[in-house]
């Protein structure tokens, strides 16, 4: 039995009617080829080969993008840090300016007060006096040295003090002394 014989005439026609060979899909069309590629059986077209440059591209653009944003981030940060420390460094100055200052006045008042006593003043107390702001003079004088080595006034401040130290004023005679510097 043969199926020719089962069908009516128009079953026939609508069989006969039918594609002989099926197309396939899209689908199977691309995955077939991309196998191939994957196994080097097929090269790239051109097509894909610019897509592919044009995705490594973006890629390194990004890169480049992303690095330059953290180099720029951390130039600004570095700016600004040294740019707070020296703010900081020179509010320092400034304080430590006004403290020398004002302890130079006080230190100013304090002499003057001290050359001011009445002869009747205990003269012991006096002469302590003398030998302590002789003694805070001397240590002044040796750090402005430190800040300036060779600043010709404190370095003649510094030989006079020493020379008065060594006792070779002992033979004072009651005149001023001028010291030109």
């Amino acid at each position: 039995m043969s199926y020719d014989e089962e069908l009516t005439r128009e079953e026939q026609a609508a069989l006969e009617s039918l594609p002989r060979a099926r197309e396939p899909s899209q689908l199977l069309e691309e995955r077939t080829i991309r196998a191939l590629r994957n196994e080097g059986l097929l090269a790239l077209s051109s097509r894909q080969r610019r897509s592919r440059a044009l995705v490594a591209a973006m890629i390194a653009a990004s890169a480049v993008l992303f690095l330059g944003g953290i180099a720029t981030g951390q130039w600004l940060t570095n700016r600004q840090t040294a740019n707070t420390i020296a703010a900081m460094e020179r509010n320092n100055a400034m304080q430590a300016a006004m403290l020398v200052q004002r302890t130079g006045s006080a230190y100013a008042r304090a002499i003057a007060a001290l050359s001011h006593m009445p002869d009747s003043a205990d003269s012991r107390y006096v002469a302590q006096g003398r030998e302590v702001a002789l003694t805070a003079l001397y240590a002044a004088a040796n750090e402005v040295v430190r800040l300036a080595p060779d600043d010709p006034v404190v370095i003649r401040i510094l030989q006079v003090l020493d020379h008065d130290r060594e006792g070779a004023d002992s033979t004072f005679d009651g005149t001023h002394r001028v010291i030109w510097f």
